[in-house]
């Protein structure tokens, strides 16, 4: 809390105003003589000194700020509407006000560090508005206190100097204007109007319970404590910004991006137990630019049931939010109810919910979130940027950082669609390994998965994807997909593993619960849980959850190997085709063998309508009459992103497809194929509308 500021030389508004340390000021013109403002009692004037310290040439524009006097006390008063007292004794001032709303205009507002305010209002719902009308920026270095709401409007800026304290209802300081009439009609409207001033605390302001804490500028910085218990706490930075009641107590904040740069940035402490913290700022474009930054701690942890809430939003066209420090929004143990409970009831209090959102979201290496409860639901952290991608360096988050931020809260990575920084895909580019929570991945486009994604335990994965033109993903160009790796052992560049884990609950896509399958199943199986089982339901929702090796098929059926799931049969004329989904997730099956010589439509997939994708079939042989297939006998539907290295052998025969009537995308097979008609590296035999893939194996017929 000893960062220091400047108060530089505005010529535009002829005053000075509030800047960051590093800023340069420029003089008033001739300073050999400093000018005081006449008329100002003696108190007022001794806090008063040349703002510019002649020391040399390099110093000559340079103003560093000094706080007012100890006992300085705020002059010039003048009530403009409502009912107000204003009396003086001494270093102590008290308001009195007798009206619900007042207004009251002043030559300065400051305080010094031995002085007090008082303001006595009729009810905690009363409200006075402090317009500043002339002088420099206001800087509170005493005490400001008050049983309602207080406003303090100084286009110039305001301060609190460190060792400030301000206990009141609630509290609104701004540089941006609002006028006599919306406040007085109850609204909270607040337009720059070219102000510049900016908005610095280096103290303590503490709002009542529900209380408000609200501080609007082109620039905010927090380096003091801002308290709010059960209340909202809003720094906010814009060309307009608007405050309304929202629901269940919550403020609801609406910011016009503004022609200047602005910035919110917090570097230590601001808590609302049980409330609401919002740190925005928007910028009309990418000159100008949006800031909003935590390098300290932002808290509003459960209480008595009321869940917190931590809202880092700029612009998701310029913006960027920056998140170091700590965000907690959780559910300790010791947040009770205020209520007595029954002997032996247990409090349960819910984690709460952090939102992190602009067209970029950083991270700094040694953050902090924690949505964690200690006998509730953990809550949701929710990363909304533009694109965004795991990599162990060069992306937004590392692997291993994500894993650890997945101990302590459910991850939301939700992508916008279009956007100066990018599509709106994900990449998955470095290992993320969780154990409890869900990780949710929704892209406006496609999901790239090029890493192990490893969730075990009692974790949860959900992935949407063609977000951005429509909620169930089923949209072209909106896909999962695993980077191909040919050569590798697998095939793949990434997978998602879900160890020892199978059945349903764990694996949502595109809004679809999928049965996650990690074994081959018993011959003749249709359980709908094992990989031979899918017969047994074939519109069912599968995917791998790890490799499955298959080379037990070969003494199958008296030899005649795996059952493929989903096929025609002629003779009955029934038709028993696959139309469900099977998304591999980067798995391989391995050694799978199918040997029916008097049999047609043969493949892991006899007949398939439905989708196939992110799957490879390593080694074995598939061996039949027609239609056959590596991976699918007959293909009506979808398949993508999938590879064979089998052998195969029959007519109307090829590595990967038999007969295509369907899609293939980004496939391809190495696999030897034997036949005397239709016979083909890839697909034996097509009639499909479009095929995007290569074959490097022997071709025989």
């Amino acid at each position: 809390m000893n960062h220091t500021y400047r108060l530089v030389w505005n010529s535009e508004n002829q005053r000075h105003v509030p800047a960051p340390e590093s800023a340069r000021a420029h003089g008033k013109g001739d300073r050999s003589k400093p000018r005081l403002p006449s008329g100002l009692p003696p108190s007022r004037r001794a806090g008063l000194r040349p703002v510019a310290l002649l020391l040399g040439a390099a110093l000559a524009q340079t103003a560093l700020a000094q706080p007012p006097a100890p006992d300085i006390l705020p002059d010039g008063g003048r009530v403009v509407a409502g009912q107000a007292g204003i009396a003086q004794s001494g270093n102590r001032m008290t308001v009195t006000q007798g009206s619900d709303k007042a207004i009251i205009n002043w030559q300065h507002f400051d305080i010094g560090r031995q002085a007090g305010v008082t303001f006595a209002q009729p009810s905690a719902g009363a409200v006075a508005l402090n317009r500043v009308v002339a002088g420099d920026a206001s800087q509170i270095h005493g005490q400001l206190t008050a049983n309602g709401q207080i406003w303090l409007i100084n286009p110039n800026g305001v301060i609190f100097g460190a060792g400030s304290r301000v206990d009141v209802g609630g509290l609104v300081a701004s540089t941006l204007a609002s006028t006599n009439e919306d406040f007085l009609a109850g609204q909270a409207v607040f337009t720059r109007r070219d102000r510049s001033g900016h908005i610095v605390n280096q103290g303590e302001i503490t709002a009542a319970d529900g209380g408000l804490i609200a501080l609007l500028a082109p620039s905010v910085r927090n380096e003091g404590v801002l308290r709010a218990r059960l209340g909202n706490i809003a720094l906010a930075a814009g060309e307009r910004i608007t405050l309304a009641s929202g629901a269940d107590g919550r403020l609801a904040l609406a910011v016009t991006p503004a022609t200047v740069q602005t910035l919110v940035d917090n570097k230590q402490l601001i808590v609302a137990d049980g409330g609401q913290v919002i740190m925005t700022a928007k910028a009309a474009d990418a000159l100008a630019g949006a800031v909003v930054a935590n390098s300290g701690t932002v808290r509003a942890q459960t209480l008595a049931e009321k869940q917190g809430r931590l809202l880092l939003l700029a612009d998701m066209e310029h913006g960027e939010v920056k998140v170091g420090g700590t965000l907690d929004a959780s559910a300790p143990a010791s947040a009770s109810s205020s209520f007595p409970l029954p002997p032996g009831q247990a409090v349960i209090g819910n984690g709460g919910f952090i939102e992190t959102s602009a067209a970029r979201v950083t991270l700094a290496p040694d953050h902090k979130v924690t949505t964690a409860a200690a006998r509730g639901r953990t809550g949701t952290w929710l990363i909304d940027p533009n694109d965004y991608t795991i990599a162990a360096s060069g992306g937004d988050i590392s692997g291993s950082q994500l894993s650890t931020d997945l101990v302590g809260s459910n991850v939301v990575i939700q992508s916008s669609g279009g956007g100066t920084a990018g599509q709106g895909d994900i990449h998955v580019n470095d290992p993320v390994a969780w154990s409890s929570n869900t990780l949710t991945l929704t892209a406006a486009r496609d999901i790239n998965i090029n890493a192990v994604m490893t969730a075990s335990g009692t974790s949860s994965l959900v992935m949407n994807t063609g977000t951005a033109n429509g909620s169930d993903g089923a949209v072209a160009g909106g896909t999962v997909k695993v980077g191909f790796a040919p050569g590798e052992a697998n095939g793949f560049a990434g997978r998602v593993d879900f160890p020892g884990r199978s059945g349903n609950g764990f694996l949502t896509i595109n809004g679809q619960g999928y049965t996650v399958i990690n074994s081959l199943g018993e011959a003749g199986s249709t359980t709908g849980t094992d990989l031979q089982g899918m017969r047994g339901n074939l519109s069912g929702y599968y995917a791998l959850g790890n490799a499955i090796e298959a080379s037990a098929t070969s003494g199958w059926n008296g030899g005649a190997g795996f059952e493929p799931v989903g096929r025609d049969d002629y003779v009955y004329l029934m038709s028993l085709p696959f139309v469900g989904v099977f998304d591999g997730l980067g798995h391989t099956i391995n050694g799978l063998t199918i040997n029916r010589p008097t049999t047609h439509t043969l493949g892991l997939y006899g007949v398939n309508r439905g989708s196939i994708r992110n799957v490879g079939q390593n080694g074995g042989s598939v061996t039949g009459v027609f239609n056959v297939g590596g991976l699918v006998g007959q293909n009506d539907g979808i398949i993508n992103n999938a590879y064979a290295t089998g052998s195969v052998t029959g007519n109307e025969a090829g590595g990967l497809v038999g007969w295509n009537n369907g899609t293939i995308n980004s496939a391809y097979a190495t696999g030897s194929v034997t036949g005397v008609n239709d016979v083909g590296g890839l697909v034996g035999s097509n009639k499909g509308p479009s095929i995007k893939a290569y074959e490097s194996g022997c071709v025989t017929g």
